[in-house]
């Protein structure tokens, strides 16, 4: 049997997230980071909104949770890093990590 884990966010608290997510995404923006360019757009926005979630309940205020996340989401120097980069397996079919798993 497979235990799946699941949290539930009040919809002031997605509110809260959306927030931060949008004025982190704003400042990489501005930054002209190539984090923001096509074809790493998805998989930052998508490292975004984990590291986001993950310190939701940490008990740091939103702009604390924002420079967290742009730290972290900095860090990476190879904007296509393997654990970021997601690419199609050609058929048309499911998105698959450059390790052959298949994203979820």
């Amino acid at each position: 049997m497979v235990m799946v884990r699941t949290e539930f966010y009040s919809p002031e608290k997605v509110n809260l997230f959306q927030d931060i997510f949008d004025s982190a995404w704003e400042q990489l923006v501005t930054s002209g980071s190539p984090l923001t360019q096509y074809v790493n757009a998805e998989a930052t926005r998508t490292a975004l909104a984990r590291q986001i979630i993950a310190y939701g309940n940490s008990g740091m205020t939103p702009d604390e949770i924002r420079a967290e996340v742009l730290r972290t989401v900095q860090a990476k120097k190879k904007p296509n890093h393997d654990s970021w980069a997601f690419k199609s397996d050609g058929r048309g079919g499911g998105r698959h990590r450059p390790d052959g798993e298949q994203k979820v």
